[in-house]
């Protein structure tokens, strides 16, 4: 299954909790929720980010959970949410916006609410 999860994990469980969680400050374009820096700073103000890393933890093995215990910022937490992605199978890319002599990243991850089996 995955080298950075356990194995017995309750992915209809997990894929509810993580659109609830998404869909608090995410912006729905069409048929994905839209995630950048301004959004995860309202995470960050409200504390929901570490709100869900510490949920997260518990399914990463031991010796992985070192992505969980590393300096919160932007970089770390999309980390987090593209293994999980990759590990219930959920669709996702990123887009590089430039502005003037900057960038930055931006993720769309498929709203999953319609995948999610109850």
């Amino acid at each position: 299954m995955s080298n950075t999860f356990i194995n017995d994990i309750s992915s209809n469980s997990i894929k509810e909790y993580v659109y609830n969680y998404l869909e608090l400050y995410c912006i729905k374009e069409g048929d994905y929720l839209y995630i950048n820096k301004e959004i995860y700073k309202k995470y960050e103000i409200n504390n929901k980010i570490e709100e869900f890393i510490n949920y997260m933890k518990q399914f990463y093995k031991t010796s992985k959970k070192y992505f969980t215990e590393r300096t919160r910022n932007y970089n770390t937490f999309i980390s987090i949410l593209r293994h999980i992605c990759k590990l219930l199978k959920i669709i996702y890319y990123k887009k590089i916006i430039y502005n003037n002599n900057s960038y930055y990243i931006v993720y769309y991850i498929k709203n999953i609410k319609e995948n999610i089996d109850l």
